[in-house]
């Protein structure tokens, strides 16, 4: 899978790579029908090949990464070094299919796997000669490869050590891509973790009824998640730094979840903030948790990734209830004893209260009426008791 990393949808080569292994990408890259190798396309249109295809753990793995047209920092095309660029790819990560769905176009739902591996800090362009057919005018944007074609790229679990420069001075990329990819900025998702956990949360099914199916991060009401956000600027070296005009910002939905920053600010061309979350109601499905650029000078318009060069982050979670807190717990033992010595202090009371007024049998000693208060008292209070802490185990405590 590619796209045109010097065309107009260049931001579509730098978003897949901000999100965690595992989770969903927000959208399904979407291409016409003649992006698609003819024979796989026939695949992917016949729902029976199709969810073979979808099930086959070898098949339905692939390799995101960018094509070139060999295009100058103009925007002309680069005559000398055409065939340079035009029959390689470039592999970025790893992706797993989960969804196809065609009509005008095909759609593609997609999770997002291992990042390659660069060699020498220079990315390792794959030759498309044998695989494409170049003797005539094609637009192929998704073919079939061999798996020993991948074989000797090495799978990295994190961006590897200096992808952000290379995007911006790999000689590997043409003039007009590398021209795309500088200067923009990326707000990456490094983990989420549980409050008071070291343990990251791993992307899971967020709908598992739904065919589509969304992988995400399923937070709990009462709960709070940090989430480690990296930013980064694509910047080559030596290069002049332009001034920071734009900030992220949390969009929401902010009816549903309370975070501790709204705004997060660029104060410099990479830096690791961390974001703490708390889902304030359980939703019926999931939604994206939305980190957008916004110019400072303006703080209306979300920015425009492609003339702007700031990338959005859009995560996928489902915000479920969290029934059985520590003080719920608590409540329930609480409300359980005192509903106990309540009964047994009445029906004690009661007990005592019928024998007083019934003659001892012979050689019996009569029960004293007088405990009976007592045990009223006692039942009184646990009575008090399972009334509040019944109320704060259904409705939870405020």
């Amino acid at each position: 899978m590619s796209t045109i990393a010097d065309g107009p949808y260049w931001p579509s080569a730098l978003e897949p790579l901000v999100y965690p292994i595992g989770c969903s990408f927000y959208r399904p890259f979407s291409y016409q029908k003649e992006y698609v190798d003819p024979v796989l396309l026939d695949v992917l249109k016949d729902p029976n090949q199709l969810s073979t295809f979808l099930s086959d753990e070898h098949r339905n793995r692939g390799v995101f990464g960018v094509r070139l047209r060999g295009k100058t920092t103009e925007g002309a095309e680069d005559s000398e070094n055409t065939d340079k660029y035009l029959k390689t790819f470039i592999p970025l990560r790893w992706v797993k299919l989960t969804n196809v769905y065609i009509m005008d176009s095909v759609q593609l739902s997609l999770t997002l796997g291992e990042y390659i591996g660069l060699k020498d800090r220079k990315f390792q362009p794959i030759a498309l000669e044998g695989i494409i057919d170049f003797t005539k005018p094609e637009t192929m944007l998704m073919v079939e490869i061999s798996g020993e074609t991948m074989k000797s790229f090495v799978s990295l679990a994190e961006p590897p050590d200096g992808l952000w420069k290379r995007l911006a001075d790999d000689e590997s990329l043409s003039p007009k891509a590398r021209e795309n990819f500088r200067g923009s900025t990326l707000l990456r998702l490094g983990k989420v973790t549980e409050r008071g956990s070291t343990t990251p949360l791993t992307p899971t099914s967020l709908e598992p009824g739904r065919k589509d199916q969304i992988y995400g991060f399923t937070l709990r009401t009462e709960k709070v998640y940090d989430f480690e956000l990296d930013y980064n600027r694509i910047f080559g070296p030596g290069e002049a730094q332009d001034p920071f005009l734009y900030d992220y910002k949390f969009g929401g939905p902010t009816e549903h979840f309370a975070v501790s920053r709204e705004t997060l600010r660029i104060t410099g061309n990479y830096r690791t903030e961390l974001v703490w979350v708390q889902p304030k109601v359980a939703q019926p499905a999931s939604v994206l948790l939305e980190w957008d650029g916004v110019k400072r000078t303006d703080k209306g318009p979300i920015a425009d990734p492609r003339t702007d060069k700031i990338m959005p982050l859009r995560v996928p979670v489902i915000s479920v209830a969290h029934f059985w807190s520590r003080d719920r717990i608590v409540d329930g033992i609480v409300t359980l004893m005192s509903f106990i010595a309540m009964a047994f202090c009445f029906y004690l009371a009661y007990q005592i209260a019928t024998a007083a007024t019934v003659p001892p049998h012979p050689g019996g000693q009569p029960i004293s009426p007088s405990v009976t208060p007592v045990l009223l008292a006692l039942g009184a209070f646990s009575a008090g008791l399972f009334g509040g802490f019944l109320k704060d185990f259904i409705r939870g405590r405020s």
